[in-house]
């Protein structure tokens, strides 16, 4: 019998959110990534306002939402996705990858509640 292991599925680290969409935005991830961006990949906007790309602390140096989606912006043009930008709680374990605590603190500001 062959094993069968089931990955993780898009938004699984969400325990709560606001109701509708209200803690939900569609943003613009920035073209030319080097590789695809992984649901719950905290993003930031870039200071010349071109996009969104993955948080570092630098530029962008605020921490905008996490990936709802598994995104590949490798390309040559700037991809829509959705992000989770306010009022939610998270299940920190479940994030792809840690978040310094500048990103945590900008979360925090906007209602993103890292448990």
């Amino acid at each position: 019998m062959s094993v069968k292991t089931e990955t993780r599925q898009g938004p699984a680290f969400i325990v709560s959110e606001a109701n509708g969409s209200r803690s939900r935005e569609t943003v613009a991830i920035k073209n030319g990534q080097s590789g695809v961006l992984s649901a719950g990949t905290c993003v930031g906007v870039l200071s010349n306002a071109s996009g969104y790309t993955t948080y570092d602390d630098s530029d962008p140096a605020v921490a905008y939402g996490l990936l709802l989606e598994d995104v590949d912006a490798t390309g040559s043009a700037n991809v829509n996705a959705a992000v989770l930008v306010r009022d939610a709680e998270i299940n920190y374990s479940e994030l792809p990858a840690t978040i310094n605590a500048n990103g945590l603190a900008d979360l925090a500001a906007t209602g993103i509640v890292l448990r």
